[in-house]
């Protein structure tokens, strides 16, 4: 029901005793009036989208309210809430949002193990109920998700033409580290990559540090040499957290996946590989497949294809992933057995 109030129309809802939470008082025109936190007015309006708007609006005030958000008092609604959708929408609105936070992918992950069952629309009550199903958030986006990469503010034209400068002037500099990259890959019998000058690397950097700078290179052919990288010295796996923490969101998620499919892509190739790394072959642990929305068992091959469409799905980006990973591993475990046959 509408009543008139104060010269405009209001609408009084009926919520149930346990969804009352949550509420502070603020001063308004020298009265003291009560009112949701910003944490909870984010989780009622995910409830009700009907009555605050689409799936975009609330992604937007996601974006604008983020700076001053309390995550442990959001998640803490989430987990008192009856229903499983507030988690599912909120979960993915943050997850494509890709705003920083601490521990962002352990939270993340312990919000998708605690799911309900069942797949649910990313915006109920809309005229289309068809959409591609995000898996690990048991989710349908049965709408556009309009609000993707358009979040940020719109660069000025200067802003433009100096960023232009910066870029070509850095271009210069990511030849000449992409060059110290490749050279100290070399050093760790990593030779497949081809070479644009004679550069020679005395030394290479700390495992952590080099994990980092491979995802941050322009050429997928030397980030994807993360991959090669882990299968020739896995005892590289243990830098890998401290190398996520060196990174940005979009940075992580490239490592993250490429780290996974180095561990797929060792068991699937075992029988090759183990000779070739001799002594210094270890198991590498799957330390992030939980982190990804993958299951902690199946085949490599299946695992591989399962990584393929999650990454699809993160990234918007038609890419054969499965393709990519397994060049990489096929074009080392060649040079190897190249290089050990001269030397027969």
């Amino acid at each position: 029901m509408h009543h008139d109030i104060l010269g405009g129309s209001s609408r009084f809802v009926t919520v149930v005793e346990s969804k009352f939470s949550g509420v502070v008082e603020r001063t308004l025109d020298g009265q003291t009036i009560p009112v949701t936190d910003s944490e909870k007015t984010l989780v009622d309006a995910a409830d009700r989208l009907d009555l605050s708007g689409e799936i975009a609006q609330l992604a937007r005030a996601l974006q604008a309210a983020w700076s001053d958000l309390d995550l442990g008092r959001l998640e803490g609604y989430l987990q008192r809430w009856s229903t499983g959708s507030l988690l599912k929408r909120i979960g993915h609105l943050v997850e494509c949002l890709e705003r920083p936070f601490p521990h962002r992918d352990e939270r993340l992950a312990r919000w998708r193990r605690s799911l309900s069952s069942g797949i649910v629309a990313l915006e109920p009550g809309h005229r289309t109920t068809a959409g591609r199903i995000v898996p690990h958030w048991r989710l349908r986006v049965n709408v556009e998700e309009t609000w993707r990469g358009k979040l940020h503010p719109v660069m000025a034209d200067r802003d433009r033409q100096k960023a232009g400068t910066t870029e070509r002037r850095s271009r210069a500099a990511s030849v000449a580290e992409e060059e110290e990259l490749v050279a100290e890959l070399g050093l760790l019998g990593i030779r497949y990559l081809s070479r644009q000058s004679s550069y020679q690397a005395s030394q290479v950097r700390s495992p952590e540090q080099l994990l980092a700078d491979l995802v941050r290179q322009p050429h997928a052919r030397v980030r994807t040499a993360v991959i090669a990288l882990l299968l020739a010295r896995p005892e590289y796996a243990e830098a890998v957290p401290a190398a996520l923490d060196r990174l940005t969101p979009q940075d992580r998620l490239t490592l993250q996946s490429l780290y996974t499919a180095a561990v797929f892509l060792q068991r699937e190739h075992v029988d090759r590989l183990r000779p070739l790394v001799g002594q210094r072959w270890r198991w590498l642990p799957d330390l992030l497949s939980d982190q990804l929305g993958l299951p902690a068992v199946g085949a490599p091959r299946e695992k591989l294809r399962l990584l393929d469409y999650e990454m699809r799905h993160r990234t918007g980006a038609a890419v054969n992933w499965t393709g990519t990973y397994q060049v990489v591993v096929e074009t080392l475990i060649r040079d190897w057995e190249r290089r050990a046959a001269r030397k027969r």
